[in-house]
């Protein structure tokens, strides 16, 4: 209560101490699992982070795993242990977060640090499927993922994967397991691994997130000004504000940024002054769609289905941009268009008798 009276008293605070605040949540929460563990007959120890010297960099509120007392965990007796989900302690012995919902990236370093085989990840709000089912009814579960899919899948709207997870175990060649927790019977809905596997129809899921602003710079001089791309993205980066994508032509600049940071990085970019730049607005009504699977650039057609079924349909992409890697084309559409977009794309590519 000492914390939140100064917090009350100054009327601000630093990212630090919002990180030990929010700490509170999560030993809190391990606690109470314990005690409802014991009720049911289950033993089992909470490994506080600190116990462990589970260190992390001091990017507050995204910190980054660094190391763990090997011999500590190498010590444990084959129990069942509770670590609270997403934080460590840096080097001056402040609470680092992982972020938020970051349960699995913290599994999944202890997992490479353990030296075990696999993590299973049991309970995930949301399965890997190839559709949001308030959008698609009945969307099948995703089978088969690689570490890039799966991490390209966690950045929107419909999965509760943390994109980070992948990230400690993707050198080591460790699968991670998603159990289906609803059957009873602990079965294996996806395994994602390196192993890349190209579908027939290469697609694996159609994505979705309503989470963008999208930042546009229009002007005839952008294309030969040199520096105004870079000056923008330094003056978001000392502000904090997360660039999502960035997609550009000769006369145009466009910025995917979270919606709820649009209005203030428009404010900032309109102080800088550009006079090549004749135009500088931000676009809230959007959505951005991500068709996502291993195999575009090897396949034609894919793009032509994709832009076929939206412009069959009379949907109009305000953006569009691929090839930046080899498993995502991603569309920004008007967000009233959001839900037709996806479901025509999914009957494009997995049930295209029915379009």
């Amino acid at each position: 209560t000492g914390i939140l009276r100064g917090i009350g008293l100054i009327g601000d605070y630093s990212d630090a101490l919002k990180d030990q605040v929010l700490s509170f949540s999560e030993k809190l929460t391990a606690e109470i699992f314990r005690e409802q563990l014991a009720k049911a007959g289950l033993g089992v120890h909470v490994l506080w982070p600190e116990e462990m010297e589970l260190r992390v960099t001091e990017d507050f509120g995204n910190a980054t795993f660094i190391s763990v007392q090997k011999k500590m965990l190498n010590g444990l007796s084959q129990k069942a242990f509770l670590v609270p989900g997403s934080y460590g302690i840096t080097a001056t012995g402040k609470i680092g977060r992982a972020g938020k919902t970051a349960a699995d990236y913290t599994a999944a370093y202890l997992t490479r640090e353990l030296g075990a085989s696999r993590l299973e990840l049991w309970g995930l709000d949301k399965d890997f499927q190839r559709a949001d089912p308030d959008i698609v009814p009945n969307s099948p579960v995703i089978r088969r993922l690689t570490y890039s899919e799966a991490s390209e899948l966690a950045y929107f709207d419909h999965y509760s994967f943390h994109p980070r997870t992948v990230e400690p175990l993707e050198s080591e060649h460790i699968p991670i397991h998603v159990v289906n927790t609803t059957s009873g019977g602990g079965e294996t809905d996806t395994i994602i691994n390196t192993e890349t596997y190209v579908e027939p129809q290469i697609v694996k899921s159609v994505a979705c997130t309503d989470d963008i602003s999208l930042l546009r710079l229009n002007g005839p001089g952008v294309g030969l000004k040199p520096g105004i791309l870079a000056r923008v993205t330094s003056q978001l980066n000392k502000a904090g504000i997360n660039i999502k994508s960035v997609i550009t032509s000769q006369i145009s600049i466009n910025l995917i940024l979270e919606k709820r940071t649009g209005a203030r990085a428009l404010d900032l970019i309109r102080r800088l002054g550009f006079p090549a730049v004749s135009e500088i607005a931000v676009i809230d009504d959007v959505s951005m769609v991500a068709v996502v699977g291993h195999g575009m650039q090897q396949s034609y057609g894919v793009s032509a289905k994709i832009f076929g079924a939206v412009a069959h349909h009379q949907i109009n992409v305000v953006l569009s941009g691929s090839g930046a890697s080899d498993l995502v084309s991603y569309l920004v559409v008007k967000s009233s268009d959001k839900e037709k977009s996806v479901r025509e794309i999914y009957k494009a590519f997995f049930n295209p008798k029915n379009k």
